[in-house]
Parts: C-alpha cells; structure tokens; sequence
C-alpha cells in the first residue's frame, strides 16, 4: 500500500512536467501559446538547427541560383545559432541531443532521394513548414520561458527566423529584415489584381523574378494570366470605363 502511495505521488509531481513534454511535442503548446519547458527548447532549437543545417548543406549542391544562395545563407546562420547554443548549454544544465527528430530524419531522407525541380520544392516547403515552427518555438520561450539568458537569446534570434521565413514564403531572397510585405517587389500589383479582400491576395508574399507577381503555393503567376485577372477585375470595379472582356482576353 505504501510502494502505491509512494508511486501515485510520484506520478502527481511528475505528472505537469511530463503533460508539458507531451504537450509540446503534439503541438498543443504552440496552438495554446504555452512556452515550453527550458529542456524542452533548447533540444527542440538544437535539432531544427540540425535539419537546417544537414538540409541546407544537400541542397546547396544540388541547386543553383536564389534556391542555392539561400540554402548556404542557412548552413551559415544555423550553424552560428547552434555554436551559440552550445555555449549557453553547461550553464543551464542540459545536454543537446545528438541526432535529429525520427520526422526530421525522415523529412531529410525524402530530400536524399530528390532531384531537379521536385528537390527544390521539396526544400523550400520544408524550409516554410521548419521556420513556422522554429518561429512559434522562440516566440512562446522568449515570451514566457524560465531562464533570462536563454530568454534574451530566443528573443535576439527571433529576428534573424522571421527574416528566413519571410524568405521562405516570398521567394524573394533579398528581403531585408523588417521589410515590409507592401514595400517589395510585385506586392503592389499583387494587391490590384487580386483585391483588398481576396483569398488569393492572402498568397502573395513579394514578387517573383523581373517584378512578376508571386505566389507562395505554386510560384510566379504567367504574365498573361496576370493581365487578364487584372482587366476582369478593371471591369468588376468600373463597368462603364473598360469594355467586357472578349474572346481575345480569355
């Protein structure tokens, strides 16, 4: 009866740290906003710096170009985050993990097996999907996690994620950190073709190559397409000034 006692108040103490972890590795902390345990971040920081680095650094050699460019951009701030981390380590008595999550080890090793275009895909969707996450994990710890170095440092890197996952969404690997949305290139025909209120506004995240209008699911929209949303919409908005749309247009 005691062994059972002794047990059920162990399980009773435990029991808030362990539906912390679990809470944070489902997920239900970041849709909550609840910061996670000081454990709990910095080997959940320690492996996404691994995946970026290890993901980058692949497609550094099997891309060229912008994807290619942004891609060393990563190995080189991810691996200063991780010295950084490493540093901050012994004081806050945790030890970093030394392999990557089972689904970050199998997002890499569907990257391995990818070539061309589908690679560059690939990478760049699991480069929008790694930095929301990585974003939420630091927002949430250096809003309300328990240590103040560890605070400090989240809040500080918290900038440099934001500009990686502007990056990431807009296609424009020039972004300046802080640059507004509206400011970049193409956001202004992006906002007259497809309207205030649009869903499809909602997509446009800067512009594609040579100030085309970009589109974060599915890249660049064809410059003829742009045209003819732009002349519907011209309609919509002012029947009596721009004639119907005809055959021509379609």
């Amino acid at each position: 009866m005691r062994k059972i006692l002794l047990l059920g108040l162990c399980l009773f103490v435990a029991g808030p740290a362990f539906a912390q972890s679990v809470g944070e590795k489902t997920g239900v902390n970041s849709a909550l906003g609840i910061a996670p345990k000081t454990s709990d971040f910095v080997k959940e920081a320690a492996t996404s710096d691994m995946f970026e680095i290890q993901s980058s650094q692949l497609a550094a050699q099997r891309t060229q170009g912008d994807v290619q460019s942004f891609a060393n951009q990563m190995v080189s701030d991810h691996t200063k985050t991780t010295s950084e981390l490493q540093a901050l380590a012994p004081q806050l008595k945790v030890s970093l993990p030394s392999q990557m999550t089972s689904s970050q080890q199998s997002m890499l090793d569907k990257l391995k097996g990818l070539q061309g275009n589908d690679f560059a895909k690939q990478y760049m969707d699991d480069q929008v999907s790694a930095h929301k996450d990585a974003v939420s994990l630091f927002q949430r710890y250096g809003k309300s996690g328990r240590n103040d170095k560890l605070k400090a440092w989240a809040n500080q890197t918290l900038a440099t994620l934001h500009h990686h996952l502007r990056q990431d969404v807009s296609g424009d690997q020039n972004a300046r950190p802080g640059q507004k949305v509206a400011n970049r290139p193409g956001a202004a025909e992006a906002k007259r073709i497809g309207g205030k209120n649009d869903r499809v506004t909602a997509q446009f995240r800067g512009g594609g190559r040579n100030g085309s209008p970009y589109r974060a699911c599915c890249g660049p929209i064809p410059a003829d397409r742009a045209r003819r949303r732009a002349r519907r919409e011209r309609h919509r908005s002012r029947p009596g000034k721009y004639p119907a749309e005809g055959a021509q247009y379609r």
